[in-house]
């Protein structure tokens, strides 16, 4: 397993998006980042079940994070069409 892999799972299991979809989402993102990141850095079972472990733990907080991304890019929309003040 991989960085990106638990990052999607995770982002699934909070979302409650099909990790495919997700899986894509997270492939149109890193194929516009130019440097080489540590994402496909494969971990050990260990590593990988304690971090899936870990961030399971904060699934409270990454829908919070997700819905207020969510805001935000609903205000910024609204703004580019002319909608907000």
């Amino acid at each position: 397993m991989t960085n990106r892999d638990v990052i999607v799972t995770i982002l699934s299991e909070a979302s409650g998006k099909p990790v495919d979809e997700v899986r894509s989402i997270s492939d149109a993102i890193f194929s516009q980042i130019p440097s080489k990141t540590k994402i496909d850095d494969e971990l050990s079972d260990d590593a990988a079940t304690a971090l899936l472990s870990s961030l399971r733990s904060e699934l409270p907080g990454v829908r919070r994070w997700l819905v207020e991304g969510g805001l935000m890019a609903e205000a910024d929309i609204a703004a580019a069409c002319g909608k907000m003040n």
